[in-house]
């Protein structure tokens, strides 16, 4: 009966068919909130990190790791398994590497272009900034971060961020959600001008 007073509306949108959802919530008084969640999904396919999954895995065997520590990495790095578990294990990885599972080879031009300066592949980001794959995909829907994507079938994400969007990708992270639908948050959620190449 409070929730219902207090909460107007909840919208809800799937991001196609990967585990990525945003929730905005409408209160009562005007203020909406929107939250960034992960939902479970029934296969591997619908992340929409697969290609990076697979690829770090397969990176991780040529170090010669075990699958138990190729599973405590994926961890350690925010990746997230399909269905309603929260980690991998080895018993997973080794699944992934019988099916001998390999990302969709895409035109060697394509994967080989050199980044412009301050660009960054959307993984190495998340691991340099130390913050969830979710989160940081969420900022690139939401047109928080400068983005292209490769024009190939299933283009990876690259994101320009010199340090100064270092800096304000870090405090993005850590003020209060509640906080990112305020005026003040603006200069939080606003990417600088990309300077002409």
């Amino acid at each position: 009966m409070i929730v219902r007073h207090l909460i107007e509306k909840v919208t809800v949108a799937v991001l196609g068919n990967s585990q990525h959802v945003d929730l905005t919530i409408h209160w009562a008084g005007g203020f909406t909130s929107q939250h960034a969640l992960v939902r479970p999904v029934a296969r591997y396919d619908q992340l929409d990190n697969y290609d990076q999954l697979i690829a770090r895995i397969l990176e991780l065997r040529d170090e010669k790791k075990t699958a138990a520590q190729i599973a405590e990495r994926l961890n350690r790095e925010h990746y997230r398994p399909p269905k309603r578990r929260e980690t991998f294990n080895a018993g997973m990885v080794r699944q992934l590497l019988w099916r001998r599972v390999r990302p969709t080879k895409r035109p060697r031009a394509a994967e080989s272009q050199a980044l412009d300066d301050n660009e960054w592949w959307i993984t190495d980001l998340v691991r340099h900034l130390q913050i969830p794959y979710s989160t940081l995909y969420s900022y690139l829907r939401r047109s928080w971060v400068h983005a292209r994507q490769l024009p190939v079938a299933g283009g990876r994400w690259v994101i320009w961020a010199d340090e100064d969007e270092l800096d304000r990708l870090r405090r993005l992270h850590n003020c209060p959600r509640s906080w990112l639908n305020q005026p003040q948050a603006a200069d939080l959620t606003q990417p600088k001008p990309r300077p002409e190449t």
